[in-house]
C-alpha cells in the first residue's frame, strides 16, 4: 500500500532572482522590485553582491528604503543564496 506524504512550505513574502548570468539580483516584495548589483566572483565565491544603494523600481521609486528594510532585504537575500548553496560575499 502506498503511503501519503504531506509537506508544508512556508510562504515567503519576498522573491530573489539571479539575473543576466549573475550581473544583478532582482529582489521583490509584493509588487515592489529592486535590482542589486552582483558579479561572478573568484574561485572562492560563486557571486559577489554589491549593496551600495537600495531603491525600489518604478512605480515605487519615491518610497524610501529604511535601515530596517535594508537589514531585512539583506537577510532575505543571504538566506536565499544559502538555501541554493550559492557561495556569496
Amino acid at each position: 500500500m502506498d503511503s501519503l506524504v504531506v509537506m508544508f512550505f512556508k510562504k515567503k513574502s519576498y522573491h530573489v532572482q539571479l539575473k543576466n548570468v549573475r550581473s544583478a539580483i532582482v529582489y521583490a516584495e509584493g509588487d515592489r522590485r529592486m535590482e542589486i548589483d552582483s558579479e561572478p566572483a573568484s574561485e572562492e565565491y560563486d557571486v559577489i553582491v554589491y549593496v551600495r544603494t537600495m531603491r525600489w523600481m518604478p512605480p515605487h521609486e519615491s518610497e524610501a528604503v529604511s535601515s530596517e528594510d535594508r537589514i531585512r532585504i539583506q537577510k532575505n537575500i543571504a538566506s536565499e543564496l544559502d538555501t541554493y548553496r550559492i557561495l556569496w560575499r
